[in-house]
């Protein structure tokens, strides 16, 4: 043979751990050679290089795309592609989401069909959850099915698309080695029209004792075609009327009530067709003249028949609702709260709610004499007490620290019959700046109060009475005093820029400045009803809030074109609200905000933002209400989900389609009432969410909001129950770095994140004036004002002592927790809230009384 050209080829092979690029060299060890006379020829030999061109393809085991009707089953398909070599053996578990495993799973017809000694077993202990072990003596390669499932799909599916994870893997090769095998996921398309989920909601409502209340009957999205209905209500102690038309009836559609003790049969018969949402008709009830405050009365379904216009029967649910009796306030007196400051005089107002027959008062209060003292010449009647009322004051000292005012107050006629108002008014003088500190503060507690009507007959009112303050702050708002016909406030306070919203009883919304005090709406925006709750949510140059008989509403911001104007005010939740409900606000992908909110028949509902229709609503699992607002948890923006407490669970929300995700619901030791935190965090697996949940067991749980793995320790044990917000503070990157936790024993906690270790920063907070506890049942904030590297935490509690139950804020520097303060409020306080522009920290509380205290 003569040259040039190939002598012979070899087959190498490759190691399975070569990169792209690596180059290994073949050198000639020995050449011997001959010519054709069987002669040596003399022969050089040169090496050679075999060049990885590129890694071998990595195999892929996946979840088959598939598409069934609603209400059926069929087979999920787990494919192994042609890159899955010599395979032995696998562990795989799904996540179904809704769909379930019926039975299961098996090789027929796949790549281990015809393999001998091969096993399959399923654990279907969590049916959406399966796990499938596989084992062989032998070995099988793709493409090709490597097993199938039975699923069911549910009938409630129908028009979705469903995602069917692979949560975890292990895969072998014939020699029980570990392959390096990636998973990818399927989906469920799920055809057919999903059937109509109809719920007849009795709504929520309060009045007076003895008055008559109209209380709402209202049909859902899902209600359409309506040709008639036949609903029997038990009303229990109520006094049923006649029911009347709601916005879904026209007036050629017939109404009638058949009543009953305890008990109303109404019939509606509609000429065309009535379409949800909205109110089918209002059933007027009157409540027992002896009726308590507080007293709640349950409205229930006790019988439901619906038909469409061709009269066929339509399947229905229904949610109960309550009528609450609220007593009226006959001959309360309280007093106002008022900023002070040293050898400055400021006014203390006295005040009268539902005057009957009152004529005169003697009212005797206590209060701590360290701030100040009364300048009793300036004592003046006021208000409704008429010009000829006669008044005198006295201010003396008492046991210890203590001083004791006296106002004696008496007009030859009675106060209106029936109003409310200011009766007196009276200055305190701060006391020098050596003796009045910043933050001091005391009760103005009111010890013996005699009313005297216009017979001169005296009659003790102590009973009634309600506390004021002093309290040496920023500013002071008392909205009973200031503002006409305004309520207790019921909701805490929100903060945005240097603008203050809050709630009140009467379900109108206001707005203050923060850095003065002073209102900014011309009036409290009036929601429709009920009382506001939660916290106001402020997004967008607009502020919603949710009021306790079921409405929703949008109020134009201050400083903005209309503000405080209602934009639209709508009953999205005719079973009432879930407990303390706030609505979270967020804007999707396409640019369109949607408000969320959960009811107390266990139900989310999504609304448009801009003109508060419905546009979906979804039953929780287990028809269970949420226990906590909605927290909006980013991915990446604008892709966001929604994280709830439900009883004793996490629920992780899908914000689309109101469906609840994996990896959720995850279990809790005790019911989770402390609004859920999600932030971003670094772990040492790489960008994860931390989600932070307590619960009432005392419990601090925090969780990978992709996996719903345990985050660090995973739980934290604080002392004693968290009912209260959580606050998480966060690094100069924006990551979350310690999680402090209000309980209901007196303590607060800081925790670490990620790695959840912890320990109390205090332990059995006390009121200053008398020691006693104070239970920490709202929100705590962290504050560091601008310029400061001190933080300190405010966290108001509350202490009761007989009916009376009033508030404490306590503050305390986290890097020395022996400088702290006790601001003592009247009342139950809200939750608090910091502007960085006014740089208060601001908490409202249930007598009326916004404070404002200077940030330390």
């Amino acid at each position: 043979a003569n040259g040039p050209g190939t002598v012979f080829t070899i087959p190498v092979q490759i190691p399975a751990s070569a990169t792209a690029g690596q180059t290994f060299t073949v050198t000639l060890t020995v050449t011997d050679a001959i010519n054709s006379q069987n002669q040596a020829i003399q022969l050089t030999a040169q090496p050679g290089t075999v060049t990885v061109s590129g890694v071998p393809a990595v195999g892929v085991v996946k979840v088959q795309d598939i598409t069934v009707a609603a209400g059926s089953t069929a087979n999920l398909v787990i494919t192994a592609d042609g890159n899955v070599k010599n395979l032995g053996g696998a562990r795989v578990a799904l996540d179904l989401g809704p769909l379930t495993a019926t039975g299961d799973a098996t090789l027929t017809g796949g790549i281990f069909a015809n393999v001998a000694n091969t096993q399959i077993a399923t654990d279907r202990t969590d049916p959406s959850k399966p796990q499938v072990i596989l084992v062989s003596a032998g070995a099988a390669s793709g493409p090709g099915t490597l097993f199938s499932l039975p699923i069911s799909v549910p009938a409630d599916q129908a028009g979705k698309t469903i995602t069917v994870n692979i949560t975890s893997s292990e895969f072998i090769d014939a020699q029980n080695q570990t392959m390096n095998l990636t998973v990818a996921p399927g989906t469920v398309t799920v055809t057919g029209v999903p059937p109509a989920n109809i719920v007849l909601s009795v709504g929520s409502t309060e009045g007076p004792a003895g008055g008559t209340v109209q209380l709402p009957i209202s049909l859902n999205d899902q209600a359409k075609n309506i040709g008639g209905v036949r609903v029997t209500l038990n009303v229990g102690a109520l006094t049923p009327g006649q029911a009347t038309r709601g916005e879904l009836l026209a007036a050629e559609d017939q109404i009638g009530t058949n009543i009953t003790p305890g008990q109303a049969d109404v019939i509606v018969v509609i000429a065309h067709a009535a379409n949800g949402p909205g109110v089918l008709f209002n059933l007027p009830l009157t409540i027992p003249a002896n009726a308590t405050d507080g007293q709640v009365f349950p409205v229930t379904v006790t019988h439901l028949e619906m038909i469409d216009t061709a009269g066929n029967p339509l399947a229905a649910t229904s949610t109960p609702g309550q009528v609450v009796a609220r007593a009226p306030l006959v001959n309360v007196i309280s007093l106002s709260v008022a900023n002070v400051a040293p050898n400055t005089a400021s006014p203390v107002r006295v005040r009268v709610d539902g005057a009957q027959s009152m004529a005169g008062i003697d009212l005797t209060v206590t209060y701590d004499g360290r701030l100040g003292k009364f300048d009793t010449t300036t004592v003046a009647a006021t208000g409704i007490a008429g010009a000829d009322t006669q008044i005198r004051a006295d201010d003396t000292a008492g046991t210890g620290n203590t001083r004791i005012l006296r106002i004696i107050e008496i007009s030859p006629h009675t106060f209106p019959e029936g109003q409310s108002g200011t009766i007196a008014t009276i200055n305190f003088v701060g006391a020098g700046p050596d003796s009045l500190h910043p933050l001091d503060s005391t009760l103005l507690v009111p010890t013996a109060v005699t009313m005297v009507d216009a017979n001169n007959v005296e009659s003790d009112i102590t009973a009634k009475a309600r506390p004021g303050g002093l309290i040496a702050g920023a500013w002071v708002f008392n909205a009973r005093f200031d503002l006409p016909n305004a309520g207790n406030i019921t909701s805490s306070v929100s903060i945005v820029g240097n603008q203050v919203y809050f709630g009140d009883a009467l379900g109108r919304l206001y707005a203050l400045d923060a850095t003065t005090g002073q209102p900014l709406f011309a009036q409290g925006a009036d929601l429709g009803g009920g009382a506001v709750i939660g916290r106001p949510t402020i997004k967008n140059d607009a502020v919603y809030a949710v009021t306790s008989t079921g409405r929703v509403a949008k109020v134009a911001a201050a400083g903005t074109t209309g503000a405080g104007t209602v934009l639209w005010s709508v009953a999205a939740l005719p079973g009432g609200p879930a407990d303390d409900a706030a609505p979270a606000v967020q804007e999707d992908a396409n640019g369109t905000t949607y408000v969320f909110v959960g009811d107390a028949g266990g139900r989310i509902h999504k609304l448009n933002a801009q003109t508060g229709a419905e546009v979906l609503s979804a039953a929780l699992p287990n028809n269970q209400p949420l226990t906590t607002t909605p927290a909006v948890g980013l991915m990446a923006p604008p892709l966001f989900d929604l994280w709830a407490g439900a009883a004793k669970s996490i629920l992780r929300i899908n914000a689309d389609d109101l469906t609840v995700r994996s990896p959720s619901p995850i279990a809790t030791q005790g019911n989770v009432l402390s609004p859920i935190l999600v932030y971003p965090i670094l772990t040492a697996t790489g960008a994860d969410r931390i989600v932070v949940a307590g619960d009432d067991s005392g419990h601090v749980n925090l969780l990978s909001a992709t996996t719903g793995a345990p985050i660090g320790a995973g739980s934290y044990a604080a002392s004693g129950p968290v009912i209260g917000a959580t606050v998480v503070s966060v690094d100069s990157n924006g990551l979350a770095n310690f999680v402090y936790v209000p309980c209901t024993d007196g303590s607060i906690h800081r925790i670490a994140i990620p790695s959840g270790t912890g320990s109390a920063l205090v332990t059995g907070l006390t009121r200053p004036s008398d020691g006693a506890p104070i239970s920490l049942d709202q929100a705590v904030i962290v504050v560091a004002k601008p310029g400061s590297t001190d933080e300190f935490v405010y966290a108001p509690g509350s202490v009761t002592s007989g009916s009376q139950t009033n508030g404490v804020i306590s503050i305390l520097n986290v890097a020395n927790t022996a400088t702290r303060f006790g601001v003592q409020v009247p009342g139950k306080p809200g939750a608090p809230a910091y502007s960085p522009n006014g740089n208060v920290v601001v908490v409202g509380s249930s007598t009326g009384a916004v404070v404002a205290l200077p940030a330390q």
